[in-house]
């Protein structure tokens, strides 16, 4: 918003008087200090990375030596949470500081309404350049993301799998150097390389003792959720470590963007958050990829806060929070006001300690299942239906409950089982604690979707291009 200026006075000379210090010491008061300059801003979302599987956060592979170094520079929050466990809505939540619930950006709508008012909208109204690059097809101008960003590229555009963060690297260097702009920047960057189909290791292909051998087939998901594939525990170890492998070009790729950042701006001055969207299941609770469930391996996420003026480097910091939280937080940076666009997150710049729950959403898998569908799926239909429901999950005081819109909750102990392997929901000892979550639930859902819900676009329709990459990724036939 360009703030109104008093218009200067035509036909008198202009006249600067400049007092000595001690002029200023004789009438009590001291010259004021000029505002810091308003900080570049950059977001990194590391698209499909879970957080037990980051070095940074005690996972005994080597799988994030750079974040690890990044992090000694920066703070580190160890109890950071998605809003969902699906790309779509975890990047509108990050965009508008809204649960999917408010939003209306799901996995039964894959588009951000119009209506609303995004982060990179208020920064460019603000006076910040805005810029973004998604190397994810679900993160398009087509369906809504690109609202606010003056320059907007889709790295996934024309490349094959294994090439997309390579692509959005060249291209941020190229941006940064050409750049010549007085207006501070924010920066958004979705960085693929460690979703499916798991052959985008690059360099770090062999890291951890799994190599590409040709036989990985991207929409293996489908086939495992149909019956029609397996693993036995040695083919899911070697899922594991191409997935790790991946995380760890992705690390590299991290490290070299932001030495490309850091050469166009002030670090000791700069915003830098590295999170992700969500994270990942390999044979955990018998899944694969991350639909159909909520559990603590696809919504935990990193979050890592580079920002000197209010964080000490190398410091950790337990709070529960959430992806909504970016965006008060980056607000709050940039000079303006949380206060003025409200959203459900909290100003992670503030030392707010007030508890709080962590919320998530997942809803009904319509595009995933229809997938299923049309491989087979209808000739056994029981074994698909059971996906068919929404989930929402609520964690507070070691407890999680997992609801599910078919009557198919769960319950966890986290802070005794934080695998979530032993579920309670119908142990008599803990229907005290069963009841009371699901009734917070029920009032949590009720607060955060008051207001105005934003309707379903019209979509636009898809080119060619978008189509194959949906179809690369598994989500088209």
């Amino acid at each position: 918003m360009t703030r109104a200026r008093r218009p200067l006075r035509i036909g008198a000379p202009l006249r600067l008087f400049v007092f000595p210090c001690w002029v200023w010491a004789l009438v009590g008061c001291e010259p004021a200090t000029p505002p810091a300059p308003r900080p570049d801003i950059a977001i990194v979302v590391l698209d499909t990375v879970r957080r037990d599987r980051l070095s940074t956060y005690g996972y005994a592979r080597r799988t994030s030596p750079q974040l690890d170094r990044i992090a000694r520079t920066a703070r580190v929050f160890d109890n950071a949470y998605a809003t969902s466990s699906w790309t779509t809505p975890s990047h509108a939540s990050l965009f508008t500081g809204w649960y999917p619930v408010r939003h209306g950006a799901t996995q039964e709508n894959w588009q951000l309404s119009q209506e609303v008012t995004a982060l990179a909208e208020i920064l460019s109204q603000d006076g910040y350049q805005t810029a973004g690059v998604a190397g994810n097809v679900m993160i398009t101008a087509e369906r809504g993301f690109a609202q606010g960003f003056e320059i907007w590229h889709e790295s996934w555009r024309g490349a094959k799998n294994h090439l997309r963060d390579a692509i959005t690297l060249e291209w941020i260097t190229d941006f940064l150097a050409r750049r010549d702009d007085p207006r501070p920047l924010f920066l958004f960057v979705n960085l693929i390389g460690a979703h499916t189909p798991y052959d985008s290791c690059g360099q770090s292909c062999g890291a951890f003792g799994a190599r590409l051998d040709g036989q990985l087939v991207n929409h293996f998901w489908k086939d495992y959720y149909l019956g029609q594939r397996a693993f036995d525990r040695a083919q899911l170890e070697r899922l594991n470590r191409l997935y790790d492998a991946e995380v760890r070009e992705v690390d590299a790729n991290l490290a070299r963007i932001l030495r490309s950042f850091d050469a166009h701006t002030d670090a000791t001055q700069s915003l830098v958050a590295i999170t992700s969207d969500h994270g990942e299941n390999i044979g955990d609770h018998g899944h694969v990829n991350h639909v159909f469930s909520l559990y603590e391996s696809t919504v935990q996420i990193p979050l890592v806060i580079r920002y000197p003026r209010a964080f000490a480097a190398g410091t950790r910091d337990a709070r529960p929070v959430q992806l909504v939280d970016l965006f008060p937080s980056v607000l709050a940076a940039a000079g303006i006001s949380p206060l003025t666009h409200p959203s459900h997150g909290r100003n992670l710049l503030a030392d707010d300690t007030t508890p709080r729950a962590i919320f998530t959403e997942y809803y009904r898998p319509e595009q995933a299942l229809e997938q299923l569908v049309a491989k087979g799926g209808a000739r056994d239909p029981q074994r698909i239906n059971r996906y068919l429901r929404r989930l929402r999950s609520l964690s507070r005081g070691g407890w999680k409950l997992v609801w599910g819109s078919d009557g198919r909750h769960e319950l966890y102990h986290l802070a005794e089982d934080q695998a979530e392997l032993h579920d309670r929901i119908d142990d008599p000892q803990t229907n005290e604690i069963r009841d009371a979550l699901l009734e917070e639930l029920t009032s949590l859902v009720d607060e955060l979707g008051r207001g105005e819900r934003f309707a379903r676009d019209e979509e636009s329709p898809l080119d060619e291009k978008t189509r194959e990459e949906l179809r690369a990724l598994g989500y088209l036939e």
